[in-house]
């Protein structure tokens, strides 16, 4: 069985469809003034569990240097469509797995 939702991407809502065991990803970055961000956020669903798996990782540097952060998800297929958005559309109930950030500069000096 397919599960569909919605998410937040580019600036507007977009439905996605997972097979069991099929992951999406989707990639962006930028420059900017000071150095550059990237985002890389990643969809899996894991029909045995009957749960998504979303993961978020960033990744930049600006004039304070590099940090790091990476986040998991998961989300029952039963509460894909769980909450009300602000734009109506009804939206996943994720539930925060994992969560680390690493901050270059400050580890260079021993923090």
């Amino acid at each position: 069985m397919n599960v569909r939702f919605w998410e937040w991407q580019n600036g507007g809502r977009v439905k996605l469809k997972l097979s069991p065991g099929e992951t999406v990803n989707h990639f962006s970055s930028e420059n900017h003034d000071e150095g550059y961000s990237s985002t890389l956020q990643s969809w899996t669903y894991d029909e045995e569990e009957e749960t998504v798996i979303y993961t978020r990782d960033e990744d930049g540097r600006d004039c304070d240097g590099r940090l790091s952060n990476s986040q998991t998800y998961t989300c029952p297929i039963d509460r894909l469509e769980h909450a009300q958005a602000c734009d109506g559309h009804w939206i996943p109930e994720w539930d925060r797995v994992s969560s680390r950030q690493r901050d270059w500069s400050a580890g260079a000096m021993g923090y």
